[in-house]
């Protein structure tokens, strides 16, 4: 029992510690940058019509079917929205009002349809929830461990079950990875050997070991 408890307080101890705030400064850059290009591919391939206005039926969210799309201006709008915070939280400018901003408008924008779920937008939506909450962190100070062991369970969360979930008969037939390497064939030179099958099961199994062994990673 002493023991046991003994552990609780230096696990408490060892969240409650400061650590330098480097690599968090690091994440939230790249993250800010990745959450403004994510907005601009919704403009460049055109997803604001084919994929949230478009769509005649919606699969939505269990407790979320009035969630729907709006005129193809006011999503556009939202889009713009977007990328302009992720540039502000990649800068680091008032992080926790910009990540409340950024959480409620792709919140609204993945909630519009079931169907286009991927499990990189749920890790979007709590990395975002984490910086709500977050102390502003500068490049050469210092936060809690608590903060760098929460993403680090948050990544290890996402992409372990990522790998897990592709432990099936279509993933190690490589399936998923011929549907999407398929219009690599035009490329001249390696085409034929992108949509080769040993290629496309080898890839296959590789995200699975990559994405199962992201702690060791």
């Amino acid at each position: 029992m002493d023991a046991t408890m003994n552990m609780r307080v230096r696990a408490g101890q060892a969240m409650d510690e400061s650590v330098s705030a480097s690599s968090l400064v690091v994440l939230r850059v790249c993250f800010g940058v990745a959450l403004s290009v994510e907005a601009l591919r919704y403009v460049l391939n055109d997803w604001v019509q084919s994929h949230l206005v478009g769509p005649s039926f919606y699969f939505t969210y269990p407790g979320l079917g009035w969630v729907a799309p709006a005129s193809v201006p006011v999503m556009n709008t939202v889009i713009g929205v977007l990328v302009v915070l992720g540039a502000l939280l990649a800068s680091g400018w008032r992080t926790r009002w910009v990540a409340t901003a950024s959480l409620v408008c792709w919140g609204y924008i993945f909630a519009i349809d079931r169907a286009l779920y991927l499990n990189h937008h749920y890790l979007v939506l709590n990395l975002l929830v984490l910086w709500c909450l977050m102390p502003r962190v500068r490049r050469r100070g210092s936060v809690r461990f608590v903060w760098v062991g929460g993403v680090r369970a948050l990544l290890l969360v996402v992409y372990v079950w990522a790998g897990v979930s592709k432990l099936d008969a279509d993933w190690a037939a490589g399936i998923p990875v011929a549907m999407g390497t398929g219009g690599l064939r035009v490329l001249p030179w390696i085409g034929s050997f992108l949509v080769s099958r040993p290629f496309v099961v080898a890839t296959s199994w590789a995200l699975i070991v990559i994405e199962i062994g992201a702690p060791g990673w």
